[in-house]
Protein backbone atom coordinates (compact mmCIF):
# COMPACT_ATOMS: atom_id res chain seq x y z
CA UNK A 1 0.00 0.00 0.00
CA UNK A 2 1.44 3.35 -1.08
CA UNK A 3 0.29 5.37 1.91
CA UNK A 4 1.83 2.92 4.39
CA UNK A 5 5.20 3.24 2.63
CA UNK A 6 4.94 7.02 2.69
CA UNK A 7 3.97 7.04 6.39
CA UNK A 8 6.97 4.90 7.26
CA UNK A 9 9.28 7.19 5.26
CA UNK A 10 7.98 10.32 6.99
CA UNK A 11 7.65 9.19 10.58
CA UNK A 12 8.99 12.05 12.74
CA UNK A 13 9.50 14.38 9.76
CA UNK A 14 7.77 17.57 8.66
CA UNK A 15 5.76 17.25 5.47
CA UNK A 16 4.95 19.93 2.94
CA UNK A 17 2.67 19.75 -0.10
CA UNK A 18 1.77 21.54 -3.28
CA UNK A 19 -1.63 21.22 -4.96
CA UNK A 20 -3.74 22.65 -7.74
CA UNK A 21 -4.43 21.98 -11.42
CA UNK A 22 -1.63 19.42 -11.78
CA UNK A 23 -1.67 16.58 -14.30
CA UNK A 24 0.16 13.27 -14.24
CA UNK A 25 1.85 14.15 -17.54
CA UNK A 26 3.32 17.45 -16.35
CA UNK A 27 3.60 17.77 -12.57
CA UNK A 28 3.41 14.07 -11.82
CA UNK A 29 6.23 13.42 -14.28
CA UNK A 30 8.68 16.25 -13.75
CA UNK A 31 8.78 16.52 -9.94
CA UNK A 32 9.85 12.92 -9.24
CA UNK A 33 12.44 13.19 -12.03
CA UNK A 34 14.59 15.61 -10.00
CA UNK A 35 16.25 12.59 -8.40
CA UNK A 36 19.55 11.20 -9.67
CA UNK A 37 21.41 12.59 -11.56
CA UNK A 38 19.94 16.08 -11.22
CA UNK A 39 19.82 16.83 -7.47
CA UNK A 40 23.13 15.01 -6.93
CA UNK A 41 24.87 17.58 -9.09
CA UNK A 42 24.30 20.27 -6.44
CA UNK A 43 23.71 18.60 -3.08
CA UNK A 44 25.12 15.73 -1.05
CA UNK A 45 21.66 14.66 0.15
CA UNK A 46 18.65 13.16 -1.60
CA UNK A 47 15.06 14.35 -1.51
CA UNK A 48 13.58 11.31 0.19
CA UNK A 49 10.29 10.07 -1.23
CA UNK A 50 7.18 11.63 -2.75
CA UNK A 51 3.52 10.81 -3.14
CA UNK A 52 1.75 12.37 -6.12
CA UNK A 53 -2.04 12.04 -6.45
CA UNK A 54 -4.08 12.94 -9.52
CA UNK A 55 -7.82 12.79 -10.12
CA UNK A 56 -9.80 14.69 -12.75
CA UNK A 57 -8.02 18.07 -13.05
CA UNK A 58 -6.68 18.06 -9.52
CA UNK A 59 -3.25 17.01 -8.29
CA UNK A 60 -1.29 17.15 -5.02
CA UNK A 61 2.25 16.16 -4.09
CA UNK A 62 3.61 15.51 -0.58
CA UNK A 63 7.32 15.61 0.27
CA UNK A 64 9.94 16.30 2.96
CA UNK A 65 10.00 19.94 4.11
CA UNK A 66 13.44 19.64 5.73
CA UNK A 67 15.12 18.49 2.51
CA UNK A 68 13.36 21.29 0.63
CA UNK A 69 14.67 23.95 3.04
CA UNK A 70 18.13 22.36 3.08
CA UNK A 71 18.62 23.22 -0.61
CA UNK A 72 18.13 26.93 0.19
CA UNK A 73 20.58 26.78 3.09
CA UNK A 74 23.20 24.78 1.18
CA UNK A 75 23.18 27.09 -1.84
CA UNK A 76 23.44 30.17 0.39
CA UNK A 77 26.55 28.68 2.05
CA UNK A 78 28.10 28.28 -1.41
CA UNK A 79 26.98 31.73 -2.50
CA UNK A 80 28.65 33.36 0.52
CA UNK A 81 32.07 32.12 -0.66
CA UNK A 82 31.74 33.30 -4.28
CA UNK A 83 32.83 36.61 -5.74
CA UNK A 84 29.76 36.99 -7.94
CA UNK A 85 26.62 35.24 -9.10
CA UNK A 86 28.19 34.01 -12.36
CA UNK A 87 30.33 31.56 -10.37
CA UNK A 88 27.31 29.78 -8.84
CA UNK A 89 26.94 26.40 -10.58
CA UNK A 90 23.16 26.30 -10.05
CA UNK A 91 22.72 29.67 -11.77
CA UNK A 92 25.10 28.86 -14.65
CA UNK A 93 23.25 25.62 -15.31
CA UNK A 94 19.88 27.36 -15.18
CA UNK A 95 20.91 29.87 -17.85
CA UNK A 96 22.30 27.08 -20.05
CA UNK A 97 19.12 25.00 -19.75
CA UNK A 98 17.01 28.07 -20.49
CA UNK A 99 18.99 28.59 -23.71
CA UNK A 100 18.40 24.97 -24.74
CA UNK A 101 14.69 25.31 -24.03
CA UNK A 102 14.49 28.36 -26.28
CA UNK A 103 16.36 26.50 -29.01
CA UNK A 104 14.02 23.49 -28.89
CA UNK A 105 10.91 25.66 -28.75
CA UNK A 106 11.91 27.52 -31.90
CA UNK A 107 12.90 24.34 -33.72
CA UNK A 108 10.09 21.94 -32.85
CA UNK A 109 6.93 23.80 -33.81
CA UNK A 110 3.65 21.84 -34.09
CA UNK A 111 4.13 21.77 -37.88
CA UNK A 112 7.68 20.44 -37.51
CA UNK A 113 6.52 17.70 -35.11
CA UNK A 114 4.00 16.48 -37.68
CA UNK A 115 6.76 15.94 -40.25
CA UNK A 116 9.38 14.07 -38.23
CA UNK A 117 9.67 10.29 -37.96
CA UNK A 118 8.86 8.29 -34.84
CA UNK A 119 12.49 7.77 -33.85
CA UNK A 120 13.22 11.51 -33.83
CA UNK A 121 9.91 12.23 -32.07
CA UNK A 122 10.89 9.81 -29.29
CA UNK A 123 14.30 11.47 -28.99
CA UNK A 124 12.79 14.96 -28.76
CA UNK A 125 10.29 13.76 -26.13
CA UNK A 126 13.15 12.43 -24.00
CA UNK A 127 15.16 15.63 -24.38
CA UNK A 128 12.23 17.80 -23.31
CA UNK A 129 11.21 15.61 -20.37
CA UNK A 130 14.81 15.81 -19.10
CA UNK A 131 15.00 19.60 -19.41
CA UNK A 132 12.35 20.41 -16.80
CA UNK A 133 13.85 18.40 -13.92
CA UNK A 134 17.21 19.93 -14.85
CA UNK A 135 15.72 23.40 -14.35
CA UNK A 136 13.94 22.43 -11.14
CA UNK A 137 17.04 20.83 -9.62
CA UNK A 138 19.21 23.85 -10.48
CA UNK A 139 16.68 26.35 -9.09
CA UNK A 140 14.96 24.52 -6.21
CA UNK A 141 17.11 26.55 -3.79
CA UNK A 142 15.00 29.64 -4.46
CA UNK A 143 11.67 28.13 -3.36
CA UNK A 144 11.84 27.67 0.42
CA UNK A 145 13.27 31.09 1.31
CA UNK A 146 11.02 32.78 3.87
CA UNK A 147 11.25 35.41 6.61
CA UNK A 148 12.31 32.89 9.26
CA UNK A 149 15.18 31.58 7.15
CA UNK A 150 16.30 35.07 6.21
CA UNK A 151 16.32 35.99 9.92
CA UNK A 152 18.48 32.92 10.65
CA UNK A 153 21.02 34.00 8.00
CA UNK A 154 20.81 37.63 9.14
CA UNK A 155 21.66 36.78 12.76
CA UNK A 156 24.48 34.44 11.74
CA UNK A 157 26.31 37.27 9.99
CA UNK A 158 25.87 39.79 12.78
CA UNK A 159 22.67 41.62 11.87
CA UNK A 160 20.96 43.53 14.68
CA UNK A 161 17.38 42.72 15.67
CA UNK A 162 16.33 46.38 15.67
CA UNK A 163 17.21 46.72 11.97
CA UNK A 164 15.82 43.41 10.69
CA UNK A 165 12.33 44.57 9.72
CA UNK A 166 13.77 47.33 7.53
CA UNK A 167 16.31 44.92 6.03
CA UNK A 168 13.64 42.31 5.28
CA UNK A 169 11.17 44.80 3.83
CA UNK A 170 13.68 46.31 1.41
CA UNK A 171 15.50 43.12 0.42
CA UNK A 172 12.19 41.41 -0.46
CA UNK A 173 11.17 44.10 -2.96
CA UNK A 174 11.21 43.22 -6.66
CA UNK A 175 13.75 45.04 -8.78
CA UNK A 176 12.81 43.25 -11.98
CA UNK A 177 9.72 42.77 -14.11
CA UNK A 178 7.82 39.73 -12.88
CA UNK A 179 6.66 36.99 -15.20
CA UNK A 180 3.10 38.32 -14.86
CA UNK A 181 4.29 41.72 -16.08
CA UNK A 182 6.18 40.19 -19.01
CA UNK A 183 3.09 38.16 -19.79
CA UNK A 184 1.08 41.38 -20.05
CA UNK A 185 3.71 42.92 -22.34
CA UNK A 186 3.49 39.86 -24.55
CA UNK A 187 -0.30 40.17 -24.57
CA UNK A 188 0.08 43.75 -25.84
CA UNK A 189 2.28 42.49 -28.68
CA UNK A 190 -0.67 40.39 -29.93
CA UNK A 191 -2.20 43.66 -31.06
CA UNK A 192 0.41 43.75 -33.84
CA UNK A 193 1.45 40.09 -34.23
CA UNK A 194 -0.92 37.16 -34.78
CA UNK A 195 1.73 34.40 -34.49
CA UNK A 196 0.09 32.42 -31.73
CA UNK A 197 2.86 29.81 -31.51
CA UNK A 198 5.25 32.56 -30.41
CA UNK A 199 3.01 32.97 -27.36
CA UNK A 200 1.48 29.49 -26.96
CA UNK A 201 3.88 28.70 -24.08
CA UNK A 202 2.38 31.56 -22.03
CA UNK A 203 -0.81 29.49 -21.74
CA UNK A 204 1.02 26.56 -20.12
CA UNK A 205 0.38 25.51 -16.56
CA UNK A 206 1.27 22.39 -14.59
CA UNK A 207 -1.81 20.68 -16.03
CA UNK A 208 -1.22 21.13 -19.77
CA UNK A 209 -0.72 23.71 -22.52
CA UNK A 210 -3.79 24.18 -24.74
CA UNK A 211 -3.35 23.13 -28.40
CA UNK A 212 -2.12 25.81 -30.79
CA UNK A 213 -5.45 25.94 -32.65
CA UNK A 214 -7.22 27.02 -29.43
CA UNK A 215 -4.68 29.69 -28.46
CA UNK A 216 -6.57 32.58 -30.05
CA UNK A 217 -9.67 31.79 -27.96
CA UNK A 218 -7.64 31.76 -24.75
CA UNK A 219 -5.85 35.01 -25.58
CA UNK A 220 -9.11 36.79 -26.44
CA UNK A 221 -10.55 35.75 -23.08
CA UNK A 222 -7.42 36.87 -21.20
CA UNK A 223 -7.49 40.29 -22.87
CA UNK A 224 -11.18 40.68 -22.01
CA UNK A 225 -10.65 39.60 -18.37
CA UNK A 226 -7.81 42.10 -18.02
CA UNK A 227 -10.02 44.96 -19.22
CA UNK A 228 -8.56 45.43 -22.70
CA UNK A 229 -5.24 46.67 -24.10
CA UNK A 230 -5.48 50.19 -22.67
CA UNK A 231 -5.98 49.03 -19.09
CA UNK A 232 -3.14 46.51 -19.42
CA UNK A 233 -0.84 49.26 -20.71
CA UNK A 234 -1.75 51.64 -17.87
CA UNK A 235 -1.06 48.98 -15.22
CA UNK A 236 2.32 48.21 -16.79
CA UNK A 237 3.33 51.87 -16.59
CA UNK A 238 2.58 51.90 -12.86
CA UNK A 239 4.51 48.68 -12.23
CA UNK A 240 7.52 50.01 -14.19
CA UNK A 241 7.58 53.11 -12.00
CA UNK A 242 7.39 50.97 -8.84
CA UNK A 243 10.33 48.85 -10.03
CA UNK A 244 12.46 51.95 -10.67
CA UNK A 245 11.59 53.23 -7.19
CA UNK A 246 12.53 49.87 -5.62
CA UNK A 247 15.85 49.80 -7.46
CA UNK A 248 16.79 53.23 -6.15
CA UNK A 249 15.77 52.42 -2.57
CA UNK A 250 17.72 49.16 -2.55
CA UNK A 251 20.79 50.77 -4.16
CA UNK A 252 20.83 53.47 -1.49
CA UNK A 253 20.23 50.88 1.25
CA UNK A 254 23.06 48.61 0.08
CA UNK A 255 25.59 51.39 0.55
CA UNK A 256 24.81 51.38 4.27
CA UNK A 257 25.26 47.63 4.76
CA UNK A 258 28.25 45.54 5.75
CA UNK A 259 29.84 43.23 3.17
CA UNK A 260 28.13 40.16 4.69
CA UNK A 261 24.67 41.77 4.80
CA UNK A 262 25.14 42.90 1.21
CA UNK A 263 25.82 39.29 0.28
CA UNK A 264 22.61 38.17 1.98
CA UNK A 265 20.61 40.88 0.22
CA UNK A 266 22.07 39.77 -3.13
CA UNK A 267 21.08 36.16 -2.39
CA UNK A 268 17.52 37.18 -1.55
CA UNK A 269 17.30 39.15 -4.79
CA UNK A 270 18.75 36.20 -6.72
CA UNK A 271 16.10 33.87 -5.24
CA UNK A 272 13.32 36.30 -6.09
CA UNK A 273 14.55 36.68 -9.65
CA UNK A 274 15.21 33.00 -10.39
CA UNK A 275 11.94 31.77 -8.85
CA UNK A 276 9.94 34.12 -11.03
CA UNK A 277 11.88 34.22 -14.28
CA UNK A 278 12.25 30.43 -14.56
CA UNK A 279 8.55 30.28 -15.41
CA UNK A 280 9.41 31.20 -19.00
CA UNK A 281 11.69 28.24 -19.79
CA UNK A 282 9.55 25.84 -17.77
CA UNK A 283 6.38 26.88 -19.57
CA UNK A 284 8.06 26.65 -22.97
CA UNK A 285 9.11 23.08 -22.23
CA UNK A 286 5.62 22.24 -20.94
CA UNK A 287 4.21 23.56 -24.23
CA UNK A 288 6.70 21.38 -26.13
CA UNK A 289 5.84 18.28 -24.08
CA UNK A 290 2.13 18.95 -24.63
CA UNK A 291 2.57 19.30 -28.38
CA UNK A 292 4.86 16.27 -28.64
CA UNK A 293 2.54 13.94 -26.70
CA UNK A 294 -0.46 15.19 -28.70
CA UNK A 295 1.38 14.22 -31.87
CA UNK A 296 2.29 10.80 -30.43
CA UNK A 297 -1.31 10.15 -29.35
CA UNK A 298 -2.63 11.30 -32.71
CA UNK A 299 -0.41 8.77 -34.50
CA UNK A 300 -1.59 6.03 -32.12
CA UNK A 301 -5.27 7.00 -32.48
CA UNK A 302 -5.54 7.76 -28.74
CA UNK A 303 -7.95 10.61 -27.77
CA UNK A 304 -6.11 13.94 -27.48
CA UNK A 305 -7.74 14.77 -24.15
CA UNK A 306 -6.07 11.71 -22.64
CA UNK A 307 -2.56 13.12 -22.95
CA UNK A 308 -2.77 14.43 -19.37
CA UNK A 309 -2.74 10.78 -18.21
CA UNK A 310 0.58 10.02 -19.86
CA UNK A 311 3.68 9.60 -17.70
CA UNK A 312 7.25 10.57 -18.61
CA UNK A 313 8.45 6.93 -18.51
CA UNK A 314 5.83 6.04 -21.17
CA UNK A 315 7.79 8.12 -23.68
CA UNK A 316 11.35 7.60 -22.46
CA UNK A 317 11.23 3.80 -22.36
CA UNK A 318 8.69 3.10 -25.12
CA UNK A 319 5.77 2.02 -22.89
CA UNK A 320 3.33 3.95 -25.10
CA UNK A 321 4.04 1.51 -27.94
CA UNK A 322 2.75 -1.53 -26.04
CA UNK A 323 -0.58 -3.10 -26.99
CA UNK A 324 -2.09 -2.60 -23.53
CA UNK A 325 -1.17 1.10 -23.27
CA UNK A 326 -4.75 2.33 -23.75
CA UNK A 327 -5.83 0.02 -20.91
CA UNK A 328 -3.21 1.66 -18.67
CA UNK A 329 -4.58 5.10 -19.55
CA UNK A 330 -8.11 3.96 -18.64
CA UNK A 331 -6.87 2.80 -15.23
CA UNK A 332 -5.10 6.11 -14.56
CA UNK A 333 -8.24 8.08 -15.39
CA UNK A 334 -9.94 6.49 -12.37
CA UNK A 335 -7.46 8.38 -10.21
CA UNK A 336 -3.82 7.55 -9.65
CA UNK A 337 -1.37 7.61 -6.75
CA UNK A 338 2.33 7.59 -7.59
CA UNK A 339 4.92 6.68 -4.96
CA UNK A 340 8.48 7.70 -5.87
CA UNK A 341 11.81 7.22 -4.15
CA UNK A 342 15.41 7.05 -5.33
CA UNK A 343 14.87 3.47 -6.53
CA UNK A 344 11.94 4.17 -8.85
CA UNK A 345 8.17 4.51 -8.79
CA UNK A 346 4.95 2.52 -8.42
CA UNK A 347 1.28 3.22 -9.17
CA UNK A 348 -1.94 2.61 -7.29
CA UNK A 349 -5.36 3.27 -8.80
CA UNK A 350 -8.77 4.50 -7.64
CA UNK A 351 -7.96 5.42 -4.01
CA UNK A 352 -6.95 9.06 -4.43
CA UNK A 353 -9.40 10.61 -1.93
CA UNK A 354 -8.66 7.99 0.71
CA UNK A 355 -4.88 8.41 0.40
CA UNK A 356 -5.16 12.21 0.26
CA UNK A 357 -7.28 12.37 3.44
CA UNK A 358 -4.86 10.09 5.27
CA UNK A 359 -1.86 12.13 4.10
CA UNK A 360 -3.48 15.40 5.23
CA UNK A 361 -4.33 13.93 8.62
CA UNK A 362 -0.80 12.58 9.01
CA UNK A 363 0.61 15.96 7.96
CA UNK A 364 -1.65 18.04 10.23
CA UNK A 365 -0.84 15.91 13.28
CA UNK A 366 2.63 17.45 13.05
CA UNK A 367 1.37 21.03 13.11
CA UNK A 368 0.56 23.06 16.21
CA UNK A 369 -2.10 25.46 14.92
CA UNK A 370 -4.58 27.10 17.25
CA UNK A 371 -8.20 26.67 16.23
CA UNK A 372 -8.82 30.33 15.49
CA UNK A 373 -5.36 31.43 14.38
CA UNK A 374 -3.33 30.42 11.34
CA UNK A 375 0.28 31.49 10.96
CA UNK A 376 2.41 31.96 7.86
CA UNK A 377 4.95 34.33 6.34
CA UNK A 378 4.38 37.89 5.17
CA UNK A 379 4.22 38.22 1.40
CA UNK A 380 3.06 41.84 1.47
CA UNK A 381 2.19 43.86 4.57
CA UNK A 382 -1.26 45.18 5.44
CA UNK A 383 -4.45 44.28 7.32
CA UNK A 384 -7.84 43.34 5.96
CA UNK A 385 -11.07 41.98 7.44
CA UNK A 386 -13.25 40.21 4.89
CA UNK A 387 -14.90 36.93 3.99
CA UNK A 388 -13.02 33.99 2.54
CA UNK A 389 -13.24 32.36 -0.91
CA UNK A 390 -11.41 29.03 -1.19
CA UNK A 391 -10.25 28.59 -4.80
CA UNK A 392 -7.98 25.64 -5.62
CA UNK A 393 -7.96 25.62 -9.42
CA UNK A 394 -9.16 27.32 -12.59
CA UNK A 395 -12.46 25.39 -12.63
CA UNK A 396 -13.52 27.22 -9.44
CA UNK A 397 -12.70 30.78 -10.58
CA UNK A 398 -16.34 31.63 -11.29
CA UNK A 399 -17.16 31.11 -7.57
CA UNK A 400 -14.82 33.87 -6.43
CA UNK A 401 -16.59 36.92 -4.96
CA UNK A 402 -14.79 40.23 -5.65
CA UNK A 403 -13.58 41.83 -2.42
CA UNK A 404 -13.22 38.50 -0.64
CA UNK A 405 -9.92 37.13 0.60
CA UNK A 406 -8.47 34.68 -1.92
CA UNK A 407 -7.39 31.51 -0.08
CA UNK A 408 -5.63 28.89 -2.18
CA UNK A 409 -2.87 26.33 -2.14
CA UNK A 410 -0.55 28.28 -4.42
CA UNK A 411 -1.13 30.92 -7.10
CA UNK A 412 0.04 30.78 -10.69
CA UNK A 413 -0.24 33.12 -13.67
CA UNK A 414 -3.91 32.28 -14.28
CA UNK A 415 -4.77 33.45 -10.73
CA UNK A 416 -3.73 37.07 -11.35
CA UNK A 417 -7.23 38.34 -12.37
CA UNK A 418 -8.63 36.92 -9.09
CA UNK A 419 -5.74 38.40 -7.09
CA UNK A 420 -6.57 41.82 -8.50
CA UNK A 421 -10.23 41.44 -7.42
CA UNK A 422 -9.34 40.18 -3.94
CA UNK A 423 -8.87 42.23 -0.77
CA UNK A 424 -6.04 39.95 0.42
CA UNK A 425 -4.32 36.69 -0.48
CA UNK A 426 -3.55 33.66 1.72
CA UNK A 427 -1.77 30.51 0.50
CA UNK A 428 -0.81 27.15 1.97
CA UNK A 429 2.57 27.09 0.25
CA UNK A 430 5.37 29.45 -0.55
CA UNK A 431 7.93 31.85 0.85
CA UNK A 432 8.87 35.40 -0.16
CA UNK A 433 9.94 34.26 -3.63
CA UNK A 434 6.65 32.57 -4.57
CA UNK A 435 4.24 33.87 -7.20
CA UNK A 436 1.67 35.04 -4.62
CA UNK A 437 4.27 37.07 -2.69
CA UNK A 438 5.73 38.74 -5.78
CA UNK A 439 2.38 39.63 -7.36
CA UNK A 440 0.85 40.81 -4.06
CA UNK A 441 3.73 43.26 -3.68
CA UNK A 442 3.12 44.53 -7.22
CA UNK A 443 -0.57 44.95 -6.37
CA UNK A 444 0.17 46.21 -2.83
CA UNK A 445 -2.34 43.78 -1.31
CA UNK A 446 -1.95 42.08 2.09
CA UNK A 447 -0.62 38.58 1.58
CA UNK A 448 0.34 35.69 3.85
CA UNK A 449 2.04 32.65 2.35
CA UNK A 450 3.23 29.30 3.70
CA UNK A 451 0.36 28.71 6.16
CA UNK A 452 0.47 24.98 5.28
CA UNK A 453 -3.24 24.32 5.85
CA UNK A 454 -5.34 27.50 5.45
CA UNK A 455 -7.36 25.85 2.66
CA UNK A 456 -8.39 23.06 5.04
CA UNK A 457 -8.98 25.08 8.22
CA UNK A 458 -10.92 27.92 6.55
CA UNK A 459 -14.24 27.56 4.72
CA UNK A 460 -16.03 29.67 2.13
CA UNK A 461 -17.75 32.58 3.84
CA UNK A 462 -15.64 32.60 7.03
CA UNK A 463 -15.04 36.15 8.26
CA UNK A 464 -11.33 36.54 9.00
CA UNK A 465 -8.68 39.15 9.67
CA UNK A 466 -5.56 38.90 7.54
CA UNK A 467 -2.83 40.54 9.64
CA UNK A 468 -0.01 40.38 7.12
CA UNK A 469 2.14 42.69 9.25
CA UNK A 470 2.55 39.77 11.64
CA UNK A 471 1.83 36.81 9.36
CA UNK A 472 -1.41 35.80 11.14
CA UNK A 473 -4.92 34.94 9.90
CA UNK A 474 -7.48 35.21 12.69
CA UNK A 475 -10.94 33.68 12.38
CA UNK A 476 -13.54 36.20 13.56
CA UNK A 477 -16.71 34.32 12.65
CA UNK A 478 -17.17 30.90 11.09
CA UNK A 479 -19.63 30.60 8.20
CA UNK A 480 -22.84 28.73 8.96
Amino acid sequence: MIFEKFKKDFEGKKITKQEGSFSLLIYGSIIPMIFVPYIDRYYDFGFGSFIFLAENKYGVIFFDLEKYVSTTISTFRKFQKLKNIDHLLEYKDFLSIWEKGNEYYKKYTPEKLKSIKEKELDAVAKLCFNLVPSILASTVFCEALDENLIYKFYKEIGGEDKNFKVFFDLSARSTFESFATKFDRAILSLKEDSDHYAGQWMLSDYYICPPIEESAIYFDKIIKDKGGFEKISAELDKISNDILSNKKKIYDFKNKLSKDLNKLLEYIQLCLYVRDIRKEPIQKIIALISNIVREIFKRKNIPQDDIVWGYYADFTDGTYKKNDYCDQIKLRKKGIAVYVNKNGYEFEYGRVKEIKDKAYKFMDEREDNEMFEIRGNTGCKGRVIAKVSIILDRSEFSRFIPGNILVTSMTRAEFVPLMKKSSAIVTDEGGITCHAAIISRELNKPCIVGTKNATRILKDGDLVEVDADNGVVRIIKKAK
